[in-house]
């Protein structure tokens, strides 16, 4: 294959990432939990809510056992995030669904990734009263913290 050709086929592959990646976006926002209102939720909410987060999951690189794993742990911290009234919160509940137990720095950077800003400061704070409220179960580790969800 020529350097031209294979120009050509790297140029076709990057749009059709492209392409993929907003129509993940667009089906992201489409059954985003903030579209579907209401305080309670209904399986089919609490389904499209998975699927949003599975979705997240897949396009930062993750696998289908790791989809497994989250929609189960997902689902557990949907009822959770029923207390919750801040995105920063409801972000911390969807990432350690996602990824497991994680240090403070660790869920610092993958909220990063999640939803594009955190500060250690404020995750640590927030963490602190989710644990208070019994929201999340802090487990200290040496001089490390790491969070999850509760059994």
């Amino acid at each position: 294959m020529k350097a031209e050709e294979e120009r050509e086929l790297l140029r076709r592959i990057e749009t059709r990432l492209r392409e993929i990646e907003a129509r993940l976006e667009r089906l992201e926002a489409a059954i985003s939990p903030g579209k579907l209102g209401g305080s309670g939720f209904s399986e089919e909410e609490l389904a499209a809510e998975a699927l949003a987060l599975v979705l997240r999951l897949f396009r930062f690189g993750g696998s289908a056992l790791e989809a497994a794993k989250a929609v189960r742990r997902l689902a557990r911290a949907r009822v959770l995030a029923r207390c919750i009234s801040d995105s920063i919160s409801r972000a911390i509940l969807e990432v350690i669904a996602i990824k497991g137990p994680l240090n403070i720095s660790t869920l610092t950077l993958e909220l990063r990734r999640y939803r594009g800003r955190a500060s250690r400061r404020i995750v640590s704070a927030r963490v602190r009263e989710m644990a208070e409220k019994g929201l999340v179960k802090v487990t200290v580790k040496g001089r490390e913290k790491v969070v999850d969800l509760p059994d």
